[in-house]
C-alpha cells in the first residue's frame, strides 16, 4: 500500500519539484524534431508577412505574430483543429525569438499540479540568465484575451535587457543573478 506521506517534502508540504527525465520524454523530443518544419510554415503559410521579414525572430516580429493571433483566433475558448494546430506555430515562433533573445533554450516541466499530483509537461523557454521560465502558450492566449501584444513585448524587452546587462555583468551563476535582481 502506498504511503500518502510519500509525495511530501520533509516540511510535510507536497513535493512540487520536475519529474526526473522530462528532457528525454518523447513528446518533448518529437517538439524538438518539429522545430524547423513548424517555423518554416508558420513563415511561409501561417503569416507570410512575417516571412517577408529579413528577421521574423524580432521584437517587430512578435507583434506580426501578435497581429495574426488576434486576426485568426478571435476567440480561444472554441478554437478549431486547425487553430489550435497555428496556436501551437504560434507559441513555437514566439518560443523561438525568447530562445535567440535571451540566449536560452527549451525545456519540458510540469506547469501546475493537480492537488499534489503534476499536470502534463509543456514545452517552456529558459533564458540564460535566469531560472525562471517564459510559457509561449500562455503567452500567445494572453495577447488573445487581452486584445493587445503590450504584455508579450514587455516581457521580450526585460528579457533583453536582463540577458544583456547579464552578459555584461560575466554571466554570473543564473540563480545568484535572478536573486541579486529580484
Amino acid at each position: 500500500m502506498e504511503d500518502p506521506d510519500d509525495d511530501l517534502d520533509p516540511n510535510g508540504q507536497p513535493d512540487y519539484s520536475q519529474p526526473p527525465g522530462l528532457d528525454q520524454h518523447p513528446d518533448f523530443l518529437e517538439f524538438l524534431d518539429r522545430a524547423d518544419d513548424e517555423l518554416r510554415q508558420l513563415c511561409d503559410r501561417d503569416i507570410p508577412e512575417l516571412g517577408q521579414r529579413p528577421d521574423p525572430w524580432t521584437r517587430e516580429g512578435l507583434q506580426v505574430i501578435a497581429q495574426a493571433a488576434l486576426r485568426e483566433l478571435p476567440d480561444i475558448r472554441s478554437l478549431t483543429r486547425e487553430q489550435a494546430a497555428l496556436f501551437g506555430r504560434m507559441a513555437r515562433g514566439i518560443g523561438h525569438t525568447f530562445v535567440l533573445a535571451g540566449g536560452g533554450h527549451w525545456e519540458y516541466m510540469v506547469l501546475s499540479w493537480r492537488g499534489d499530483r503534476p499536470a502534463p509537461p509543456a514545452p517552456v523557454v529558459v533564458p540564460a540568465s535566469s531560472p525562471a521560465w517564459v510559457t509561449p502558450g500562455t503567452l500567445v492566449g494572453g495577447v488573445i484575451l487581452s486584445g493587445t501584444d503590450i504584455g508579450l513585448l514587455d516581457l521580450y524587452d526585460h528579457t533583453v535587457a536582463d540577458h544583456a546587462a547579464w552578459v555584461a555583468a560575466g554571466t554570473p551563476d543564473p540563480h545568484d543573478w535572478f536573486a541579486q535582481q529580484h
